[in-house]
């Protein structure tokens, strides 16, 4: 009954496309695009992480608490942006957001990446035997030029025991 409630009065998720600005529509030549993973192949052994962006300039992307966040690409103007991002890759899910700043430029397209940071054995056994959690980053792409425009990237290949 509460599932049909939910639905009947609207709460619904958010589109794949989000236009993170009020008003029409602006040419894309004037607005930067951000595109976030979201897919996740069952038929995989490996497979990326699902990123989430959820606020934008301290704003909620979601505002009604039942509201899935579905955004796989988000439109903003030129100028300034912080994002709050979550993270999650079928194991593991973060337990806080991680904020990541950048200056959008209009026509350009960028591309929201994320991974666990790098582990040795060492690090991974002291953290297993004091009970901390695993840790990851992320990191912002302009997907012409593939320039890190912001954050910090994992450079390494992924370990055995990862």
């Amino acid at each position: 009954m509460a599932f049909f409630l939910m639905v009947a009065t609207g709460c619904q998720s958010t589109g794949k496309h989000v236009r993170w600005y009020e008003g029409p529509a602006t040419p894309v030549d004037k607005v930067a695009l951000l595109k976030v993973p979201k897919k996740i192949n069952p038929f995989a052994f490996a497979h990326g992480p699902i990123l989430t962006v959820n606020r934008i300039d301290g704003r909620p992307l979601v505002t009604k608490h039942f509201m899935g966040n579905n955004a796989e690409e988000i439109e903003l103007l030129p100028g300034p942006h912080e994002l709050s991002v979550s993270y999650f890759d079928g194991d593991n899910r973060s337990t806080t957001d991680k904020k990541i700043s950048f200056l959008a430029e209009p026509g350009t397209i960028y591309e929201l990446h994320g991974a666990q940071n790098d582990r040795s054995f060492g690090k991974e056994l002291i953290q297993s035997l004091t009970f901390q959690h695993w840790y990851w980053t992320c990191w912002i792409v302009d997907e012409k030029t593939k320039k890190v425009v912001a954050g910090t990237p994992r450079e390494t290949p992924f370990h055995w025991y990862e």
